[in-house]
């Protein structure tokens, strides 16, 4: 029968094996001889590195979920591999690879709760977007889980006269898990989404009240028509939009 999760490719993008093998040097756990392979020395042989790339958040998730991953297994997403710890457990050491060929291992996740929980404190989406953004510095001395929603954010609602925009990191999406309700009558411009005002503001305030936290704007009022109007319309049937984009100015007032 066939396995229903996806299997990832052998190609590990920016990464190579011989790389991540020596990096997992460094870990006590997934070393050669380490500590998981001390009582049962036939161990050794018997588990090797293995590592595929997963292309979308969404192979990535199901991969994940499926569970009961061997140890020394990998899973690569853009420039983060993620090797398990625990022999048919849920303990991941995340490694990133940055500009000119560093790698470094900075954090240990387990991700089922996450996943499984219907409202996690970050969804799975929003994590692995704040590792895909971590600084080297976040990376060797913390703070890359810092959430948005522990910032004091004021937000900037721009109107012409047939409608209006509350203008939101897409990232913060992410975070309250509501990226997939967003319909196509927002907009999108870099990183930032454009909320129309009828719907999707309203579902970004209800998850930012669930949240406890009540939405702070500052209004923009044009008499002529919003240059948002002609930016690229939201794309609902995506959960990534924006993860690449480079920041974009704000729209002025008109």
């Amino acid at each position: 029968m066939e396995s229903d999760y996806p299997k990832g490719v052998e190609d590990l993008g920016v990464f190579n094996k011989q790389e991540l093998i020596r990096k997992c040097q460094e870990n006590a756990w997934l070393k050669r001889w380490g500590v998981a392979f001390r009582e049962d020395p036939f161990m050794e042989t018997d588990y090797g590195y293995n590592f595929k790339r997963y292309e979308t958040i969404d192979e990535l998730r199901q991969f994940f979920k499926r569970g009961n991953w061997a140890i020394r297994c990998g899973a690569v997403y853009e420039n983060l591999c993620f090797v398990q710890q625990v022999n048919g457990g849920d303990e991941w050491w995340v490694i990133k690879k940055f500009p000119y060929g560093e790698l470094i291992g900075f954090e240990s996740i387990s991700f089922s709760h996450i996943i499984s929980n219907p409202k996690p404190a970050m969804t799975f989406e929003a994590m692995v977007d704040h590792l895909l953004k971590a600084t080297k510095e976040q990376c060797l001395h913390g703070g890359w889980s810092k959430s948005l929603l522990e910032d004091n954010m004021k937000f900037n609602y721009y109107m012409d006269p047939g409608h209006g925009w509350l203008k939101v990191p897409i990232s913060l999406l992410r975070e309250l898990g509501i990226e997939s309700r967003i319909t196509r009558y927002s907009y999108r411009r870099g990183d930032q989404a454009y909320l129309e005002e009828d719907c999707d503001a309203m579902t970004f305030i209800k998850a930012m009240a669930d949240r406890g936290r009540e939405v702070e704007y500052e209004g923009h009022t044009s008499d002529r028509e919003s240059v948002i109007r002609g930016y690229e319309p939201w794309d609902p049937s995506s959960t990534t939009q924006g993860a690449d984009a480079a920041t974009s100015p704000s729209p002025g007032s008109s």
